[in-house]
Parts: structure tokens; sequence; C-alpha cells
């Protein structure tokens, strides 16, 4: 940062379009231990200590109006750097010892995890109990991989080099921003959007202020489903923030607020928290590294508890490695033909089996376009925590809404887990995902049912009935299940060329694409594009 005194020659001006509604000052902080940076949700079932950092959630509460961050004043900064997008991920695997324990916890054991984490100075940063499931990267990747093999009372010490936590110190992740953001004075938004930020509708002519805006604002007119804004903003009206103070200054038909930042702030952005650690007449330079990144993690651990995943039952959830695909696919399946096949994949997001069926969906999805009706659903119950669900609700939104982008997001998401990190890197209409979320939350009772837990399965697991009619239909029960034209079909191993032979026995005429040769390496369980040699079709459920 020893050039940081001259001014960038090019930086991207901050837009409404990239604001986020700002954080309360006494919110919760984030756990800073084991979670795994990249994917802030995971933290929603794992009890972190409150006087921890801020946690970044992304439900339809926290992220539910983007676009109307200029109607909430927010002067929050989103970085569209590309740079910090491809940062966001994981570091490169490391090999870490397992245990040798034949009975030892392995990938789909649910266990529960108490810790405390130490500096290499004796420093302890944090300490508690935490619930996982093995395999799903939930926890950073060197202690994940350092209770495998342990047994349920056993406990060692493990520590962790930088690289299997929060990575070494990335000098290019301290990003500069420019401290005056404009914005136009008049702004529209649907009338779906009004509503769920408002809890009424729209009125023309009617001013409406909620306890935590800035300032009033008046609705002007009301065409079809759009409403038309003013923001009833003040010239030199002072706004105080978390991280410093803002001046408005009103010019026609724009408004602009300019900052005056306080050094060692934090920042919430879609990628995550940022300290602001510089700042000149111009920019201030916001950090998007870790608290913990170079550092060298030591974490004290005992196993309180496991879940063993057990595969169920072979006659229906198990098949042998070749035993799928022997003799005449297309006969053994029986599926009926039609010039449009539909395929129907159920999953839950982080089962880690439901994620290998979509590594072996997505590149037959994206070779056939809309030659084939090739679609990602949901069990009609979730078994790793809000996150899940969280997830669950934003492919399914992101699906419906935004079908362009829906298989690159999801190539993306399989592949790290980084739902806030894909979502950029995409390019989504965060606006609308937001409130198609809090629209699904509240058509499927998503979040009355997850705190309802005298209603969850087997008194385990949370109901989620966005997919709830197909599932009965179908009598689906774990992840994955894939239904072909209206039959539930066995296909195994999960990799693309497989994939795509089960459905190109479902065209009454098969195109050329059916011709063409996709990979026939079975992808990996979790999150990650590696590939693995198992010989069993297992899943969860």
């Amino acid at each position: 940062m020893a050039d940081k005194a001259e001014e960038p020659k090019e930086e991207k001006p901050i837009t409404e379009e990239n604001t986020k509604e700002e954080q309360k000052a006494e919110a919760p902080k984030e756990t800073v231990g084991p979670v795994k940076k990249e994917s802030p949700h995971h933290k929603k079932h794992q009890k972190p200590k409150e006087e921890k950092k801020e946690n970044v959630k992304n439900t339809s509460k926290d992220k539910k109006m983007p676009k109307t961050g200029m109607i909430l004043g927010t002067v929050l900064i989103i970085i569209v750097v590309a740079a910090a997008i491809a940062l966001i991920f994981m570091p490169a695997p490391v090999t870490v010892p397992e245990g040798t324990a034949s009975d030892g916890i392995k990938e789909g054991d649910a266990v529960t995890i108490k810790y405390k984490g130490t500096l290499q100075d004796g420093t302890v940063f944090d300490e508690g109990e935490i619930p996982f499931v093995v395999g799903t990267g939930q926890v950073i990747e060197g202690f994940e991989e350092g209770v495998k093999g342990m047994t349920e009372g056993s406990s060692k010490t493990i520590t962790i080099p930088p690289e299997k936590a929060y990575g070494e110190i990335d000098p290019t992740m301290v990003i500069p921003i420019p401290l005056t953001q404009e914005f136009d004075k008049i702004v529209n938004i649907s009338k779906e959007e009004f509503t769920y930020t408002f809890n009424e509708e729209a009125e023309t002519g009617k001013e409406y202020k909620l306890p935590d805006m800035k300032w009033s604002v008046k609705v002007l007119n009301i065409e079809e489903n759009t409403v038309f804004i003013e923001q009833l903003v003040t010239q030199g009206t002072v706004l105080e923030y978390p991280y410093g103070s803002g001046v408005a200054d009103v010019m026609g038909d724009k408004i602009s607020i300019s900052l005056t930042p306080t050094i060692g702030a934090q920042v919430q952005t879609l990628y995550g928290y940022a300290t602001i650690t510089e700042a000149n007449d111009t920019y201030m330079w916001l950090d998007f590294n870790h608290e913990l990144a170079g550092k060298t993690l030591t974490f004290e651990i005992t196993v309180t508890n496991v879940t063993k995943f057990e595969p169920a039952e072979e006659d229906e959830n198990i098949l042998g490695a070749g035993d799928a695909i022997t003799g005449s696919i297309c006969g053994d399946a029986d599926i009926v033909k039609t010039t449009k096949p539909k395929m129907e994949v159920f999953v839950m997001a982080l089962c880690p089996f439901g994620l290998q069926m979509q590594k072996g969906v997505i590149p037959v999805a994206e070779l056939f376009g809309d030659k084939a009706d090739i679609e990602i659903k949901f069990v009609n119950y979730a078994m790793h925590g809000k996150e899940e669900i969280d997830y669950n609700t934003y492919q399914y939104c992101i699906q419906k809404d935004q079908p362009e982008k829906f298989w690159q997001y999801l190539r993306c998401f399989v592949g790290n887990g980084n739902h806030d990190g894909c979502a950029v890197q995409i390019g989504l209409d965060t606006a609308a995902l937001s409130a198609c979320v809090a629209v699904a939350d509240e058509e499927f009772e998503i979040t009355k049912y997850y705190e309802d837990k005298s209603s969850w399965a087997s008194g385990y697991y949370p109901l989620y009935k966005i997919n709830e009619a197909e599932c009965n239909e179908y009598g689906v029960q774990g992840s994955p299940t894939i239904v072909i034209n209206g039959k539930v079909v066995q296909v195994y191993p999960r990799d693309p060329e497989t994939v795509k032979t089960y459905l190109c026995c479902a065209f009454e005429n098969p195109p050329a694409e059916c011709s063409q040769t996709l990979s026939s390496e079975n992808p990996s369980s979790g999150l990650g594009w590696s590939t693995t040699d198992s010989g069993t079709a297992a899943s969860c459920g």
C-alpha cells in the first residue's frame, strides 16, 4: 500500500445497484474459528459466540432489497472487482493425514466438535462447539480433515497452516473505493418490492419512511407493476453510519453522498466484511483479508457426537458401479419417450451426494440447452441446517427468475459453495433474487416450518415444501432422486456421460447432442470438481 497516496487511474463509481442495507451497530459478531469464511451461512446452526465479528448472512431479511438501498439512503460499498471475486474462493487443497481408526469419522458423517482455537503466541481467538457434516465444506479445510478418523469421545490437537485455514495475506484484496456516491433522486421499483419493503401497497402522493431510513420517500406515480418514487433529501443533510458520516448534496435530479470514513471500521458488502484501513480526500481502502489470514491456527478438539452416515437399503439407493449401465440402458429403464424430455433432479443443496449428481447433470444441461427440460428440484425436508434451506431457496429463485444464468451459477456454487461470490461473478440481479426469496418464504412457509420444530420430520429435519407436490407424486425420499418423463430412474455412475445416456433414452428422435461424448469420470461427493472411484450410489435420506 506504499502507493496509496496516488489515486487509482480507474475505478467503478459506487452506484445504488451496488449498495446494501446497512447493518445495525448492535448486530451479533462473526465467529472467527474453524467456520469456513467463504460460506458464512454455514454458521447459522453452529451457535457462534455473539462477541465475535458480525456474521454475513444472506437471507431474505438481511438481503431483501439491494435495489432499495437508494430509498434507504445506505452508503455501504459493493465492489465489482474481478480480482476480489476470484480471491473469495478457497485455496487449493493440501493433504492433511487422516486418522486410522476403522470406525473413525468419514465423509457424510454428522459430527459435533468441541474446540478451542489459539494463535502461535497462545492467544485464544475462539472456542465453542460446532455441528457439521463432514465432506460438505462447512468448516475450514484443515479443521474438517483434522477430525477424519477420530471417534466419539476422542480428543487431539491439530495445527493448521494458513493455506488450509484462511489463506495468506493478499495485498490485492485491499481495494480503493471512491468516497462519493451519486444516484438518482427519482427511482422506480416493482410493486412487489415496494410492498415487501414498506409492508403496504403503494399509494400515489403518499410519503413513507421506515425507522432505519435516512430520509422519507414519496410515491409520484404508479404505472402497471412499477412504482416511481422521489427521495425527499434535504441539501446538506448529515447522515451517520457505523463506518463514518456522510453529507447529502442535491443537484437537480441527482443526489450525492460524500462519506468521511472511520479508519478501522467494518463495512459489510456482498463479499463479506472489509476493514477501512486508509483514506484520502477521494478514496478509502477496504481490506477484504480475513483477520486470521496469514496465521497458523492450533485447535484443541474433542468429538462430542457422531452420527454415522448409513446408505439406504441396497434395493432402493445403492447400485454397483457397473450395474446401472450394463445391457440396454434404455430398455432396462423403460422411460417414456417424448419430443422434449423432462428430467427432474431432486436434491438437498448441501447433501454431498446431491452435489455429486448436480455435477453430473450440469454439463448435460449445458449441452442440450432448450432441447430438454432439465430442472433442479428439492427434497421436501432438509438434513444440513438452515444454510441448506437458504441455498435451496436461492437456487429455486435463480432457476425460476434468471434461468439464463442458472447453470453457470450452479457450476460455480457446486465447485466452492460460495453463494455470494458466485452471485457477483455471474452477475445475478440480487434485487430480483431477494424479492423472490421473500415471496417464496411466505408462499411456502419456509421460515415457519424451520422455526416449528414440532413439525420436523422424525423430529430432526425441518420441512421444505417448495416441491412438496412432486415429492409426494414420485415418492421422493432422498437426495439425489432422478425423474425422467415422470419415471423415477436409478442413475449411476453420476458422471455426465451416464446422465446424458439416460436423458437420450427419453427422446423420440435423439438429437445430434446424443452422439457427443461427455466425461465418464464419476464426480466426487460434496463440493469441488474432483472425481472418485466409489462404486456405490449413496444418497442423503
